[in-house]
């Protein structure tokens, strides 16, 4: 009890032992439930036995070395030990209320040792400071036991190339991968799409977003993302994402479309006969309707696009794109310029 007591009152000094009148040291430690150690250059984690109904617990920020003396703290629900210079995850299996954990920006070359943290719910276990040559890994069996209660899982700047550790994760709500290697965002989506609860992915920083169609080819793989880098997708969005991925996956055999203009299409009554229509021409609108797609009218993009196309056009090519483009937002029907035949 009284290394407890000396432990904490030199780094967090008396204020935070003595609180109520004619209340003893013993007594107060034994009813905290929050502790605050960070940032007081910290190198060794004394006895804290003593707080027994603890629950959260502050370290971050200090130069801890190797995490320990935490094992009687059955009741801690919140540990925070980033910003050390911890290089293994270790005595910790007696933590079987912990639910939150933060280890980022250690020294941990490998996540293992937490099988036995049943109730794990949230780990940040990003940027690892490694010697150049390491590479971060995964303990397969541990995430397994992990996988039962794991909802956010922070793997930010590991340097990973894959993410072949996910499949176990079904529980998964929000995964924090910015900043690694990733290459190609269909590959992303093909790991993700087994995720069944898997709602917010962050891949910001990776090689992967210099891909023009990064957010299309990620959602046509993992249609349940809700939220992708920080920004959510808007139903009116995964719908035009799927019906240009619905367009692209039907073939023609000729060069050429006969369509007949609708009145729904043209409410304006325009006369319209049959045209043909340049299938190739379809990307070109699918294009810039979806990189317009905030804030513009349909009409100022069908401008865009006959911009574009360095050509003049009548009135009757303005109004087709323009109810094209409408068409294009989640009205399911595949559009082009017309051309006279």
């Amino acid at each position: 009890m009284s290394s407890s007591i000396e432990f904490i009152e030199r780094y967090e000094g008396t204020k935070s032992i003595y609180v109520r009148k004619n209340e003893s040291k013993v007594d107060r430690i034994k009813k905290l439930t929050h502790l605050h150690l960070n940032g007081k250059r910290i190198e060794k984690i004394g006895d804290l036995s003593s707080c027994s109904h603890l629950k959260v617990l502050y370290l971050h920020n200090n130069a801890i070395l190797k995490i320990e003396n935490l094992t009687k703290l059955t009741h801690l629900t919140h540990l925070y030990l980033q910003w050390n210079q911890i290089d293994r995850i270790e005595n910790l299996g007696s933590l079987k209320s912990l639910r939150t954990l933060f280890l980022g920006n250690n020294r941990i070359s490998r996540l293992e040792n937490l099988a036995k943290l049943t109730n794990l719910e949230e780990l940040h276990i990003e940027r690892q400071r490694l010697n150049e040559g390491t590479e971060f890994s995964f303990d397969l069996g541990c995430l397994d036991v992990l996988s039962k209660k794991l909802r956010v899982l922070n793997v930010t700047g590991l340097g990973l190339v894959n993410l072949d550790f996910l499949p176990t994760l079904q529980c998964l709500n929000e995964l924090i991968a910015a900043e690694n290697k990733f290459e190609c965002p269909t590959e992303i989506g093909e790991s993700i799409r087994g995720l069944p609860v898997l709602r917010k992915v962050e891949f910001a920083g990776c090689p992967a977003q210099k891909d023009i169609h990064y957010k299309e080819k990620i959602m046509a793989k993992a249609p349940t993302i809700v939220v992708l880098d920080g920004k959510e997708l808007s139903g009116n969005t995964r719908t035009f994402i799927q019906n240009m991925q619905d367009r692209g996956g039907r073939k023609t055999e000729s060069n050429s479309l006969e369509v007949t203009p609708t009145k729904k299409m043209f409410p304006n009554d325009l006369s319209l006969t049959s045209f043909s229509f340049d299938p190739s021409y379809c990307t070109q609108i699918e294009s810039i309707a979806y990189q317009s797609w905030n804030g513009l009218h349909p009409k100022n993009i069908a401008k865009k696009i006959t911009k574009q196309s360095n050509s003049p056009s009548s009135k009757q090519e303005l109004e087709f794109e323009t109810r094209s483009v409408e068409l294009l937002q989640g009205r399911l029907v595949p559009a082009a310029r017309p051309r006279k035949s």
